[in-house]
Order: C-alpha cells, then sequence, then structure tokens
C-alpha cells in the first residue's frame, strides 16, 4: 500500500485511463480477498445446508411431537369415559347394596315384631336418652365440693 501512496503521476498514466492496473501489493491482497470471498461464500453455503436440515428436523421433531400430543388426548377421553362409566356402575351397585340393607333391616324388624319382641336399637336409643337426660340434670345442680363462698 505504500507503494501505492508513494507512486507518481507518471506510472499511472502508463496505464489505460479506464482500469488503471493496481500496484503489485494490490495484486496479492486481491488474490487474498477472492480467497477469502470463496471460504465466505462456502461457510454460508454450509451454515445455509445446517439451517436447512436443522429446520427439517425441527419439523419432523414437532410432527412426532403433535401425533403423541392427539394420541395421548384419545387415551385419555378413552379411560374419561371408562372411568365415568366404572363409577356410574358403581353408585347403582352402591344403591342397590343399600337397598337391599334397607330391606334386611325391615324383614329383621318385622320378624323381631312379629315374636313380640321390640326393636332392639330403639330400646337401645330411649335408654340413652333417658341417662344423657339424668346427666344433665345432674350437671344443673351444684355439688358441696363445687360451691364456693366470698366472706
Amino acid at each position: 500500500m505504500a507503494e501505492f501512496l508513494s507512486s507518481s503521476p507518471t506510472s499511472t498514466s502508463r496505464s489505460s485511463p479506464l482500469s488503471p492496473s493496481p500496484p503489485p501489493s494490490i495484486k496479492a491482497s486481491g488474490a487474498e480477498v477472492e480467497y477469502v470471498l470463496a471460504d465466505i461464500d462456502k461457510s454460508h453455503s454450509e451454515m445455509v445446508t445446517r439451517l436447512r436440515s436443522m429446520k427439517e428436523e425441527m419439523q419432523s421433531w414437532r410432527s412426532k411431537l403433535d401425533t403423541q400430543v392427539k394420541t395421548y388426548q384419545s387415551e385419555i377421553s378413552v379411560l374419561k369415559s371408562s372411568l365415568s362409566s366404572e363409577v356410574e356402575l358403581l353408585k347403582k351397585e352402591f344403591e342397590g347394596l343399600r337397598v337391599n340393607l334397607q330391606q334386611h333391616q325391615e324383614d329383621v324388624t318385622n320378624s323381631l315384631k312379629s315374636f313380640g319382641i321390640e326393636d332392639a336399637s330403639k330400646e337401645h336409643e330411649n335408654l340413652k336418652e333417658t341417662e344423657n337426660t339424668e346427666k344433665t340434670e345432674d350437671n344443673n345442680i351444684p355439688s358441696g365440693d363445687a360451691v364456693k363462698t366470698d366472706i
């Protein structure tokens, strides 16, 4: 570059006016520039190829993911409907058991009445009510120990 700056006007007048020939150091730089440009073009092509490959991989991955999501949604829907039907079946079975138990209780109560025996559960309830009433009355009466007198 120093040669180009130090060259005289007479040396540039020897070349054609439309395209002056560059000094030898610039010609060498031109070759280097071409080499660098070729290297940049090659790197650019490689990067474009890698980006396309990555884009295709991403699209493939997304497609597989979408397929899995749809499959799982379908499986969940089937499981949900199956669970709902099982819950309804269990509700019906429990209702049947409840009705059956009530019927057996009524049958036992009727059998006991026909033998002249009162319903044991009602008798037990009456006994508890009587005991509770007596306890309540005892709690309302102050005992000698519980009464304090202020002097």
